[in-house]
């Protein structure tokens, strides 16, 4: 039999169902809304005036019963449940009799099984609604002229997905009163312009066209570099006794001056390996520009290291060398590096992806070289996977996909936000909007407000219309 009230647990993307881990949920209370309210005293004035109303977090009671055995099976079965409620982050509670309304908790204080017989306990855990609303299932339906239908008694938050066909100065979405906008509509004498043009880009399927190279920094050419049609690997590392590893160089087909380099790569080991990936930009003599790498650098530490560096290794600049904010942000690295440079001010970039995340662990640096410590037009770029003396290398080192963009300027012009192809997203869930997936926040317009999805019937568009492929909106209905 199971409990009336019985409900399932979701976290880290995995669904507990209470009844069939032999939990019996006895009662579930969950307190009424908690409002806050800045209040303004006036003298002379009967009572007073609210300034602010906002909703405080809601306290959760969950009672539950456990039968076993034996005393090691309730042991067994109290170390489930403590586990199965605790975490780090929110997780969700879906109630069998009310699978629509679903609470978002954290645990909120400790407890203790009370003994019923030998065999058997009773607990009651306490548990916080941070956010104290109720969510239903997430909808989804293509932006159009019909009705977005918020069938919550709250406002929701929208997420907004566009899929664009032709360049575009700009990408708006609004509800008729507010606008959110990343871009700039811009004016009749502005010519609109491609701000990073991509003259280079190599998703590593061959190795026709790279060639042998003498320029190498910390170690020696060695070894053998392949790809199986999808990415650069080594299926050689050479011999040595410090770090070393074959190395290959392709021109990017110009000189450029200011530019961007974007480089997806993994960096995969374990205990007792270490390992390296390099990318560097050399200039028409072969000199070091930049370079990025991704690094194992202990065989006792899972820490993935990344560097960033402008320059070359005697005289350059490390805008980044870190290993995240711990020894796990970047193990089993899978993502990308990049390295950009206009004028003189140098950006650094690394961010790991995984289909749960998207991109997430993103780690940003800036650095003005006012010495004019690295200053040289770029012309090529090249690829170094290294190994370290008898150490084993790390069993995943790949980049799989290299592009560089000249980064343009036009005074009187206007660069182009997005382009045809690109998929951009406003997410007012998180106040985050995303080009291809990467955060393009600082791009947002000044006048543009994460608005809601009003409770009741809400029409949304999405402009410019002759620049939009198709638009799509999702979101959860809310109650309190």
């Amino acid at each position: 039999m199971k409990s009336p009230l019985n409900f399932s647990i979701i976290k880290n993307s995995r669904t507990y169902d209470l009844h069939s881990l032999g939990i019996w949920v006895s009662d579930i209370q969950i307190s009424s809304p908690n409002p806050r309210r800045e209040l303004i005293h006036v003298q002379g004035m009967n009572g007073s005036l609210q300034s602010e109303s906002t909703e405080g977090e809601r306290q959760v009671v969950v009672s539950i019963q456990i039968e076993t055995q034996s005393d090691s099976e309730l042991e067994d079965l109290k170390s489930v449940v403590y586990d199965l409620f605790y975490s780090k982050e929110e997780f969700e509670i879906v109630r069998d009799y009310k699978p629509d309304r679903i609470l978002r908790v954290v645990q909120s204080a400790p407890y203790d099984f009370k003994a019923v017989t030998w065999f058997d306990g009773e607990a009651d855990i306490y548990l916080t609604m941070l956010d104290p609303y109720f969510y239903g299932p997430e909808k989804s339906v293509p932006l159009d002229n019909n009705p977005i239908i918020n069938q919550g008694t709250a406002d929701t938050y929208p997420i907004t997905t566009i899929n664009i066909k032709k360049d575009t100065t700009f990408v708006a979405i609004g509800n008729g009163q507010e606008v959110n906008l990343i871009g700039n509509y811009g004016e009749l004498n502005e010519v609109p312009f491609v701000r990073e043009e991509r003259i280079f880009w190599d998703q590593m399927g061959t190795t026709v066209g790279w060639g042998a190279t003498s320029t190498v920094e910390g170690g020696q050419i060695a070894g053998v570099m392949r790809t199986d049609g999808y990415s650069f690997f080594a299926t050689d590392y050479g011999t040595g006794s410090g770090w070393r590893g074959p190395a290959l160089k392709k021109s990017i087909g110009q000189s450029v001056k200011d530019f961007r380099l974007d480089v997806l790569l993994r960096q995969i080991g374990g205990q007792g390996q270490v390992g390296s990936v390099e990318v560097m930009l050399l200039d028409a003599l072969n000199r070091v520009v930049a370079k990025i790498l991704m690094t194992k650098r202990s065989p006792h530490s899972p820490a993935i290291w990344a560097r960033i560096v402008a320059g070359n290794e005697q005289d350059g600049h490390d805008i980044i060398n870190s290993r995240g904010a711990n020894d796990w942000t970047w193990h089993q690295f899978d993502g990308m590096l990049r390295i950009e440079r206009v004028g003189n001010v140098w950006k650094a970039y690394v961010a790991r992806y995984d289909a749960e995340h998207g991109w997430h662990a993103r780690l940003g640096g800036e650095w003005v070289d006012t010495a004019g410590v690295a200053t040289a037009n770029i012309t090529q770029v090249q690829t170094q996977l290294w190994a370290h003396g008898t150490t084993p290398p790390t069993t995943t080192q790949r980049i799989d996909d290299i592009k560089v963009f000249k980064i343009n300027d036009v005074p009187d012009g206007i660069p182009y936000v997005a382009r045809a192809g690109d998929i951009v997203e406003f997410d007012h869930t998180k106040n985050v909007i995303t080009l291809n997936g990467e955060d393009m926040t600082h791009e947002k317009a000044f006048i543009g407000k994460y608005f809601p999805i009003n409770s009741g019937a809400n029409y949304l568009t999405a402009e410019p219309m002759d620049a939009i492929e198709s638009a799509a909106v999702r979101w959860r209905d809310r109650w309190l």
